[in-house]
């Protein structure tokens, strides 16, 4: 797989992959309800079939409790039946008797379409059966001698039986007892299965069930389907009665119950399938016009001297975007940023300018009040005050007219005259055109102050100067003194950035100044120091352009 191959799949796998996702994750949530639906409305179904089932059959059932009901409030029909010896010799009451128990079967045999047969047989020599169908018959001419006599021997069980007697017949027995509670017969209600499969036509519900019948005992009695069923692993619903203990199951063919869950899966696989082609395609087209795009900004940026590299071909089109857009920041935000961090963390260091103020008019009223009026003391005070307050009013970011500033210088240079009385010469040559120029905020004290504290020679009187002329689109400011000229340390310090070169020396407030114009001008303006023809130099190239916000 080619460069170029990797590059398209991994964006389509930033910006497209996203929405497969989405895809899947709709199709899994929907498939899921739907599962959810057609489970929980197919066992609710189920379970209500069930219910009818079970009321229906038990309702066949309990037409055995009915007899033996019946029999056991009629104790006399029972102690008669055990007598006959000779049907044609029964007497009018046993005969009457026998009649009605036999009108009592068929009549139930007549109104339950699912009773085939129904049978009573109580211990006798003879071998008779009463039989809904023809009376009194011998057990072998109705072909039930060897199930009564197999029956008979069985140990003696309270309740209900079922079991699977042919191929169409389920067979309810149920003992009958003396007062001894001991086995002397047994009543007998054939079930046709045909018929109560019928239930199922009418009750299936929307699905065709398959259907299994369990007796007391867990024995199959019989199953039922419509369709052919083979369904290896079926949903299947079960329940049993409470009163006879039969148990039922329905199952159901997964296939074709959910049905419509797969058909959403088979969607959701073919709209995954569509997307991934639309989302290449679209991924493909996205890149080839981006990439074009960035190739034309290059070539526009480079036209105007960036110098920036065209983008590979392999190259992913957004990671080199970010890096232009990092770029920019580096060389243009973060130094104003960092112009604004190093300005506010000086004035964070230094004694708040309004507190100092307060106490020097505090100190200056103190020295007046003292002597009884102005001396040197009050006047330095004044003079110290009034350059506070001066401060006061500067904008660190945007500059001070260059008028003020040199206000400021004028103030500073009084309070030097108190210091070295007339030991020194100050003088100013600036064009009066340019005092409206914005400039950093005492641009030119460190400079002074670096004067008076290492320009003083023996018996000489010290000239200091500042001098401004136009240099193009620059101002160029020159301080220059006669004094002591600046030691080699200081301008390899100041020339180079070298901070380590000025640690023992106190002239790295020029550094500092250094650093100032070139922040606050964004790198245009510059900063000079040298000694020449017997003068130490420190000249300033500032653009009329401006600086600060101005010029950004």
């Amino acid at each position: 797989m080619s460069k170029g191959n990797r590059n398209l799949i991994r964006i389509f796998l930033r910006h497209s992959f996203p929405m497969l996702i989405t895809i899947i994750f709709l199709g899994i949530i929907s498939s899921g309800i739907t599962l959810y639906s057609i489970r929980k409305s197919t066992t609710e179904m189920a379970n209500s079939t069930l219910s009818q089932t079970i009321t229906y059959y038990d309702s066949v059932m309990d037409e055995l409790d009915a007899i033996n009901t019946m029999l056991l409030r009629n104790p006399d029909i029972l102690t008669n039946l055990k007598q006959v010896h000779d049907i044609s010799q029964m007497d009018y009451q046993l005969f009457r008797e026998t009649q009605l128990v036999k009108s009592f079967f068929t009549s139930i045999a007549n109104t339950r379409p699912t009773v085939s047969a129904i049978f009573l047989y109580i211990d006798n020599q003879t071998g008779y059966i009463l039989y809904s169908g023809s009376g009194y018959e011998k057990l072998n001419e109705v072909g039930e001698e060897e199930w009564v006599s197999e029956y008979m021997k069985k140990p003696t069980s309270y309740t209900l039986e079922s079991e699977r007697h042919d191929n169409n017949i389920i067979r309810l027995s149920r003992p009958i007892l003396d007062r001894n509670d001991e086995k002397i017969g047994v009543i007998i209600l054939d079930v046709r299965i045909s018929e109560m499969t019928n239930f199922f036509e009418k009750n299936s519900g929307r699905a065709a069930p398959f259907v299994e019948v369990f007796n007391e005992k867990g024995e199959p009695l019989f199953s039922y389907s419509q369709l052919p069923f083979n369904e290896k692993n079926p949903f299947s619903v079960s329940m049993s009665s409470p009163k006879y203990g039969w148990q039922y199951s329905l199952s159901f063919s997964r296939k074709e119950l959910f049905a419509p869950s797969h058909s959403i899966i088979y969607l959701t696989f073919l709209a995954i399938v569509f997307a991934t082609a639309l989302g290449l395609l679209l991924t493909y087209r996205t890149n080839m016009e981006e990439r074009r795009f960035i190739n034309n900004l290059i070539e526009a940026l480079n036209r105007s001297g960036a110098e920036l590299e065209q983008p590979k071909e392999d190259e992913n089109i957004f990671v080199r975007l970010d890096d232009l857009i990092l770029k920019h920041f580096v060389e243009q935000d973060y130094l104003k940023l960092r112009s604004e961090a190093l300005e506010y963390r000086a004035l964070q260091l230094q004694i708040n300018p309004h507190f100092l103020f307060n106490t020097l008019n505090n100190l200056y009223w103190k020295a007046v009040r003292t002597s009884g009026g102005e001396n040197d003391l009050s006047q330095m005070t004044k003079l110290l005050s009034n350059l506070m307050k001066q401060s006061l009013r500067f904008d660190n970011h945007s500059g001070i007219p260059l008028r003020e500033e040199l206000e400021s210088v004028e103030t500073y240079i009084e309070l030097q005259h108190f210091r070295f009385k007339d030991s020194f010469v100050f003088s100013t040559s600036i064009p009066e055109e340019f005092m409206d120029m914005p400039v950093p905020w005492m641009i030119f004290q460190p400079v002074l102050e670096n004067a008076f504290n290492y320009g003083f020679m023996e018996g000489k009187t010290l000239h200091i100067e500042i001098r401004a002329v136009r240099d193009g689109d620059f101002l160029v400011f020159s301080i220059i003194d006669d004094g002591n000229p600046f030691p080699e340390n200081v301008l390899d310090g100041v020339r180079n950035k070298n901070a380590k070169a000025l640690e023992s020396s106190s002239s790295l407030g020029l550094l500092n100044t250094r650093d100032r114009i070139d922040l606050f001008y964004n790198h245009q303006g510059e900063m000079n120091i040298f000694n020449e023809d017997g003068y130490a130099c420190v000249v300033f190239r500032f653009p009329l352009s401006g600086g600060g916000s101005s010029a950004q």
